[in-house]
């Protein structure tokens, strides 16, 4: 637990306890690399040309390319990534649960919960139910969304100013801007969703890695060399 300063005063106690611990941490930096290799290996696997500003990641788990090529390894691979997210969003959750000594801690567990439920959701091919895949979809990034938010607001007072709007900036224009592209049925809503997953994994890899309670990567890779 993160303790406050000499003179907060008990009734500050609970806005000095930790967003997360090294575990949740590594779950959620877990996550930051499990997507990107994800769709990666999905679009190596394709069974057509995926363009980046004409294709939507969802089509990587389809069970048949645009031109009704079988797609069964891409979407294989779509879906154990996404499942992976689930399982990890769901042991967050618990996490949160069992740990009391965290900040704000029901509504990260819920919110965990529901991100869990979500990436479950989207491995439903969209070419079978497009709104099941699209509220599972909608509801990961949802969830992935307000996390960042909420962890960069926690952390506010304990990370440098610039590094803190440096990343709200990205997160909110990363995510608005494609929100706004998807409800418009623009035509580069294809290519904000794109901007809207880096932005995402950015600052949530960024996020859950500044404090010092967080998981340390760069150890990890160090002692590897080692």
């Amino acid at each position: 637990m993160i303790l406050c300063k000499k003179g907060d005063g008990m009734d500050k106690t609970r806005n000095c306890l930790a967003s997360y611990d090294p575990e949740i941490s590594k779950l959620f930096f877990m996550m930051s690399l499990i997507i990107p290799v994800t769709l990666i290996l999905a679009v190596l696997f394709y069974r057509d040309t995926f363009h980046f500003l004409r294709n939507a990641f969802s089509q990587l788990g389809e069970t048949v390319t645009p031109q009704g090529a079988p797609n069964l390894t891409s979407r294989l691979v779509f879906s154990a990534g996404f499942m992976s997210c689930g399982i990890a969003m769901f042991n967050i959750s618990s996490r949160y649960r069992k740990n009391r000594d965290l900040r704000n801690r029901s509504i990260k567990q819920l919110l965990a919960l529901a991100g869990g439920v979500g990436f479950f959701v989207a491995v439903t091919p969209n070419d079978i139910s497009h709104s099941v895949h699209s509220v599972g979809m909608g509801t990961a990034v949802a969830v992935t969304y307000f996390f960042g938010t909420i962890f960069l607001l926690e952390l506010r007072p304990r990370i440098p100013a610039f590094t803190f709007y440096a990343n709200m900036v990205i997160l909110q224009t990363s995510v608005l801007t494609y929100a706004t592209a998807f409800f418009a049925d623009s035509s580069y809503n294809k290519m904000a969703q794109k901007l809207c997953v880096v932005g995402l994994l950015l600052v949530m890899e960024r996020a859950v890695t500044i404090a010092p309670e967080g998981f340390e990567w760069r150890a990890v890779f160090e002692a590897i060399r080692k």
